[in-house]
Order: C-alpha cells, then sequence, then structure tokens
C-alpha cells in the first residue's frame, strides 16, 4: 500500500468523530444557526441536555450539549439524517 493512502486511512477515522466536543459556538459556526431548540423536559437524544436541531448541506444534525464546569455547553450525542429521509444515524461520546 503506498505511503499517501495509508495515511488517509489513518486520518478519515479521526476526522469522522471531530464534531463531538465542540462548543455551542463551535457547532453554530460549522452548521449555521440552529433551526430549532428544545427545553431539557422534551430531549429525547439525552435526558437533560439541551438539544439543537441544524440543517446543513441536505442533513439535518439534531445535537445534545450538557453544561460542564467551565459554564460552556458541549456536543455529547449527536444524530443526523439525510434530509428527506426517516433514519436518523447516532453518534455519541
Amino acid at each position: 500500500m503506498r505511503p499517501s493512502i495509508a495515511c488517509l486511512l489513518l486520518l478519515l477515522p479521526a476526522s469522522a468523530f471531530s464534531r463531538l466536543g465542540d462548543t455551542r459556538d463551535q457547532a453554530e459556526a460549522r452548521y449555521g444557526l440552529e433551526k430549532s431548540e428544545t427545553s431539557p423536559k422534551s430531549s429525547t437524544l439525552l435526558p437533560g441536555a439541551l438539544e439543537l436541531k441544524f440543517e446543513f448541506h441536505g442533513w439535518i444534525i439534531r445535537c445534545a450539549l450538557l453544561r460542564a464546569t467551565d459554564e460552556k455547553d458541549y456536543v455529547v450525542r449527536e444524530e443526523y439524517r439525510k434530509s428527506g429521509t426517516r433514519r436518523w444515524r447516532k453518534r455519541a461520546a
């Protein structure tokens, strides 16, 4: 296997999980302003978490955020689906 292909294969898993651990500001910078925000009572991704929903390049992304000791909200769980489909794909920290 060529070295450049091997390096690419090593970097792919790291980029796939780069969105978990983002702050709310980083998520908004990545996806744009959220389309909706739900209260902790109605969150289905993670009980007690703030849930945001974004639309980005034909994808709908739902993020569950928890407040850390530094008083910032961090993404700890995500679900995403292609617009027009009903199946969600989950990603958790």
